[in-house]
């Protein structure tokens, strides 16, 4: 599968790296994200980060729409918008390959 790394320079010289499974949807993103200023906070130890356009949070965003995939650490309520997610089969859920691990 060929990842699509999306960088923007976002407040406080943050950098947001995302890897993108599919090129669709790094688009999508690119198009959700436009212009505007996305702001990333410290969110835990190492490279960890909670980043926010306007008054959404993009793990909840990219989550929703199958974007990625929820890490083994994340709250309750980010891992039920990844089930919602795979259940409706939208984003890298959609397909038939080896995403449902």
């Amino acid at each position: 599968m060929k990842l699509v790394e999306l960088s923007r320079q976002a407040q406080r010289s943050h950098v947001v790296v995302l890897r993108v499974p599919v090129a669709g949807l790094a688009r999508d993103f690119r198009r959700y994200l436009g212009r505007r200023e996305v702001a990333c906070e410290p969110a835990g130890t190492g490279y960890e980060y909670r980043c926010r356009v306007d008054d959404q949070d993009l793990s909840r965003v990219v989550l929703f729409n199958g974007g990625g995939r929820a890490t083994a650490n994340v709250t309750p309520e980010l891992r039920a918008l990844d089930q919602q997610a795979r259940s409706t089969r939208v984003g890298i859920w959609s397909g038939g390959g080896d995403e449902d691990d």
